[in-house]
């Protein structure tokens, strides 16, 4: 399996840690190769290379059955590496794609030479896994002879503790950015402040903070709002038990493991529409991206409406662990290591790349 470090602090690593928790390691002989140790170019170029090498011995000196890639549209000429590794060595691999707007990069950021290239590689992984069934429908459009399955992100199975719940608190996880919907959560968070001064919101994750703070300032929003910069599972875990709502307000989000853990958490959620999980009036409340006046409507109705906020999060934590509990998952992946030749192993350890932490 190759993917980031699983010090770092993105979405995948979050995944393949949860894979190590629920016993994916402990199940199958697999060997993890860190491809991207975070922290700047050099840092990421060194570990690259260091997986790269580290691949190209184990090829030589063993033929795997198979290699798990994991990779995302912004990541995906990374990942185009170690595929044309495997295709070199006549190894067959799985694509792993994250998140979402895959299309949008196809469409957007590829030529004409670089969308015959990801085809190339479409068409010749054993499997594609994709979170998403929207996905999984584009990229069957992509590339029709590609074979490509649906797999959600599994959630961890804690049990449920509200106790210390802030009826006003609201959480934003993720990248300080624009393109995560960020300045229309911070705009619709200013009006919303019209009607519940009480209201705080807390941004939880990496970017540029100061640009964040100087636009609260001008909102004049900046005493209510707290940035706690990137939290670990445990901090992630004892905000979600406190927080009113979760707000999820990217446009392209896919099925982020944030929102699976506060869904599950019973936090109930706004979401940009888009999110295959969140379902309008049934288990979160959905409003058009970009669209602020029904975003600031949408976390004024929770606020307001105890018994709303209550329904809702009770049903999505209902709904994300029936489809995505972690047995149900990690069966799902099972089958089809199974189905492409790989035989489960009684060893129950993870084994590490140099210089990685299992």
């Amino acid at each position: 399996m190759l993917g980031p470090a699983l010090h770092t602090h993105g979405g995948i690593a979050a995944l393949v840690n949860a894979y190590g928790t629920h016993g994916l390691f402990a199940r199958w002989p697999l060997e993890y190769l860190a491809t991207d140790a975070g922290g700047g170019p050099l840092r990421r170029l060194a570990a690259l290379a260091r997986a790269a090498g580290a691949l190209v011995l184990l090829l030589a000196r063993e033929r795997p059955v198979l290699l798990h890639i994991h990779g995302a549209s912004h990541e995906f000429w990374r990942a185009s590496l170690f595929m044309a590794l495997a295709l070199a060595a006549r190894t067959r691999f799985l694509l792993h794609l994250h998140g979402a707007g895959f299309a949008e990069f196809f469409e957007s950021e590829c030529g004409r030479a670089g969308r015959a290239l990801v085809r190339f590689f479409l068409a010749r992984a054993a499997c594609i896994v994709v979170p998403t069934e929207r996905t999984q429908r584009s990229l069957r459009a992509m590339c029709p002879p590609a074979e490509v399955v649906c797999l959600p992100n599994p959630v961890d199975g804690v049990p449920l503790l509200r106790a210390g719940q802030r009826r006003s608190m609201l959480v934003y996880v993720g990248r300080l950015d624009a393109r995560k919907g960020l300045y229309e959560l911070l705009n619709a968070f200013g009006a919303l402040r019209l009607q519940h001064p009480e209201a705080t919101l807390v941004c939880a994750g990496e970017g540029d903070t100061d640009e964040a703070r100087r636009f609260c300032e001008l909102l004049g929003i900046a005493d209510a709002v707290v940035f706690t910069g990137w939290i670990g599972q445990d901090e992630k875990r004892l905000l979600l038990q406190r927080a009113a709502a979760f707000v999820l307000p990217a446009r392209q989000a896919g099925m982020p493991m944030t929102l699976l853990q506060a869904m599950e958490a019973g936090v109930p959620v706004v979401a940009a529409a888009g999110s295959e999980v969140v379902l309008h009036e049934v288990n979160g409340l959905v409003f058009p991206p970009g669209d602020v006046v029904s975003l600031r409507r949408m976390l004024s109705r929770l606020l307001h409406d105890g018994a709303l906020a209550a329904r809702l999060a009770a049903r999505a934590r209902s709904s994300v662990r029936v489809r995505c509990s972690a047995d149900r998952v990690l069966a799902q992946l099972g089958s089809l290591y199974a189905g492409l030749g790989v035989r489960r192993s009684r060893r129950p350890a993870l084994v590490a790349a140099p210089g990685e932490t299992a």
